[in-house]
């Protein structure tokens, strides 16, 4: 049986998607400070209601069939429904299931997923048989379709768990998809070691391409973190960039390129510098940047600080190098959903007959998230086109895509 998955690229028209949760309701309320558990619980909440608005507009103003994560935290084959628990027991809070982009991908017709045990992040095969994590109506409709492969599998001929673990030794195998740009036939991978094991996908490809007689053509380059927060493909022809990326004369050529500078360093250039100014010790030991983050209004809640420094790091991302208004969902080549207010980009999309729309997610600066992220297509229409027919078979390696003098922040 077949779930009816297909996406060769991020404009055709979008018929079906998977949209991510956050944590249970309630899920902070327990905590004993104040000062940590009501701001929490407004983050959470107020990204629920974010989330049920965007599914709502994409429902009824677009017609696209929404699946949703489950509202769960789930690690080590256990539910969590408080944050006082899993504390106590793990030491520390993973994500909640808000970023399916970071944890599958479709190519061509095939949904790939996959990651170990130790944390669930996404819906796979191996849930099914979780029975005392999830409740029946929270499993994913395709986990027992042919069409869904689940990577973590010990599958022989597509086997890529060992591969990874070769690439990086005891980290299991966690896959950073949304480093992979899809356009067509073409397939473009970031082999940054920031991302991860993503260079064994490229003779990975070859095996996938024969066992489902596919023909993509893989190219790489290296851009460090994920792509999807500094490029979009908006439609054939034309594309946005975060303004430092450089060389699409090479990589998308003849296309229109829409360069947008970063907004937000006001916020979080302000807030590192009040970090510094305290000297945040832990997070210097860690050899973190002391602003993954940012809650407005919050920036002297030291209580809260300490908290999410303890344990919640692996939920924070990086806020200071994604360009959310580059990090939007293309509903068809003609519209693209933003993750927040963005007048420069509603103008510059503008000239090129493109509708912006907004459903502001007002906390991306904390999960350092935008609709991209929190989102994952399951079904497009168009089939697979050529759109750089003179490579011909052979994939290309890009190298850096910036400046030389440039770092992505």
């Amino acid at each position: 049986m077949n779930f009816g998955f297909k996406s060769y690229n991020s404009w055709d028209k979008l018929k079906k998607i998977l949209v991510g949760n956050v944590f249970p309701k309630g899920f902070f309320e327990d905590y004993h400070d104040k000062k940590v558990a009501d701001v929490m619980t407004k983050v959470n909440e107020e990204t629920r209601e974010d989330l049920d608005y965007f599914c709502k507009v994409l429902t009824e103003s677009y017609g696209v069939k929404v699946y949703r994560m489950p509202d769960a935290c789930v690690v080590k084959h256990k539910r969590y429904n408080s944050v006082t628990e899993f504390v106590e027991e793990e030491g520390y809070i993973p994500r909640p299931f808000n970023t399916p982009r970071d944890d599958q991908i479709i190519f061509g017709e095939k949904l790939l997923s996959g990651m170990t045990d130790e944390v669930f992040r996404t819906w796979n095969k191996r849930m099914v048989d979780k029975n005392n994590l999830f409740r029946e109506d929270e499993y994913a409709p395709w986990a027992e379709c042919d069409d869904y492969i689940d990577l973590a599998d010990d599958n022989e001929e597509l086997n890529i768990v060992k591969e990874c673990q070769n690439v990086r030794p005891g980290k299991g195998f966690v896959m950073s998809w949304p480093s992979i740009m899809r356009t067509g036939r073409d397939i473009m991978i970031d082999l940054h070691d920031f991302n991860g094991p993503t260079k064994v996908l490229v003779p990975w490809f070859k095996k996938f391409n024969e066992k489902y007689g596919y023909n993509f053509r893989i190219n790489t380059t290296t851009i460090g973190g994920h792509t999807d927060a500094v490029l979009a493909l908006v439609r054939p022809g034309l594309l946005i960039s975060h303004d430092k990326m450089t060389r699409y004369e090479d990589t998308y050529p003849g296309w229109d390129v829409i360069k947008i500078p970063r907004k937000h360093n006001d916020h979080t250039t302000a807030w590192q510098d009040y970090r510094v100014a305290v000297k945040d010790e832990w997070r210097l030991s860690k050899k973190r940047p002391v602003a993954d983050y940012w809650i407005a209004g919050e920036e002297q809640n030291d209580a809260l600080h300490k908290f999410i420094d303890l344990y919640m790091h692996p939920s924070v991302g990086a806020c200071w190098e994604t360009n959310f208004d580059v990090n939007c969902l293309s509903v068809n080549e003609n519209t693209v959903i933003a993750s927040g207010p963005a007048k420069e980009l509603e103008d510059r999309l503008g000239e090129h007959k493109v509708d912006v729309v907004t459903c502001n997610m007002r906390h991306r600066f904390f999960w350092d998230g935008g609709l991209h992220c929190a989102t994952s297509d399951l079904e497009r229409e168009g089939d697979c086109e050529d759109y750089f027919p003179e490579r011909g078979d052979q994939g290309i390696e890009f190298g850096r895509l910036w400046g030389d003098n440039e770092l992505r922040r």
